[in-house]
């Protein structure tokens, strides 16, 4: 909860713990975005890309962009992959370097 209503029960506890998927969804998409904005993950993955050609160094460059973002805007290797997938930014190509570091068996974000 974002807002402290001093004493009041946060929706989980009404709901005896059950939220339906969707509205859980909506609120790690929530997080993900507040804690690293899409926009800011994909400008990095495109940064590390930019003058690399072959697939191999373009793996390891976008390793490097998601080890970079989960140092500087302190994430997990997951939410930063989520994130650079969401912005859009990555050919289907380059999307495959992904997919070790996206762990959720559903699209989280």
């Amino acid at each position: 909860m974002l807002v402290d209503t001093e004493g009041a029960l946060p929706a989980v506890e009404v709901l005896g713990g059950r939220v339906a998927p969707d509205l859980e969804q909506r609120a790690n998409a929530f997080a993900a975005e507040f804690l690293l904005p899409r926009g800011a993950a994909g400008r990095a993955a495109e940064a590390e890309l930019a003058y690399v050609r072959t697939a191999d160094a373009r793996r390891q460059a976008i390793e490097g962009a998601i080890k970079s973002l989960n140092a500087d805007y302190a994430v997990s290797f997951e939410t930063a992959a989520w994130q650079i997938k969401n912005s859009g930014r990555l050919s289907d190509t380059d999307e495959d370097a992904l997919q070790p570091y996206l762990k959720s068996l559903w699209a989280p974000f």
